[in-house]
């Protein structure tokens, strides 16, 4: 029982805050990647991991592993990277799927492809809902812009700021 009770500790022991640099760095990191088109084409499927099938087990290992053997900067970085990279990446998908709609002919050719497949999740609420796909999309980007935002004020340690000059000053 002493070896369950001390794998519990571990792994869901909580960790000293990690200096504000980790937090920064770590978010710009994870922009850049969702930014990024050639990036995004890999690690987009990461997105569709953790929203379709958090539980798989190549996912579960690896978070095991750093929450089990890696130093607690380590896991800091790991699991700050991670919860980053998820809040921008839920603006990717809304922002590309508002931009299908509108724009070049070639992005109306694929949105129009798409829609003869049964459409996005918006074409089908406009369907089953009488309301505008756009409607739909602009309520998408607001829940993933408060989640964003939410997700960063809980992720940024009380105080930290970015050594600008305060209106006070």
């Amino acid at each position: 029982m002493n070896v369950v009770h001390t794998l519990w500790d571990r792994v869901s022991g909580s960790q000293p805050l990690p200096p504000a640099w980790v937090v920064g760095l770590t978010a710009l990191v994870a922009l850049a990647v969702v930014l990024n088109t050639e990036s995004w084409r890999l690690t987009g499927k990461v997105i569709t991991i953790a929203h379709e099938g958090g539980h798989v087990l190549v996912t579960a290992g690896a978070v095991f592993a750093v929450s089990y053997y890696a130093s607690s900067a380590v896991q800091a970085g790991f699991g700050y990277l991670a919860a980053w990279f998820l809040l921008f990446g839920g603006l990717r998908p809304v922002v590309e799927l508002a931009r299908g709609s509108v724009g070049s002919s070639a992005r109306r050719q694929r949105w129009q492809y798409r829609s003869r497949l049964g459409g996005s999740d918006a074409d089908q609420l406009a369907r089953l809902t009488g309301a505008p796909a756009g409607l739909w999309i602009t309520l998408f980007m607001l829940v993933a812009l408060a989640a964003l935002v939410v997700g960063a004020v809980l992720l940024v340690p009380p105080g930290w700021h970015l050594g600008w000059p305060s209106a006070r000053s």
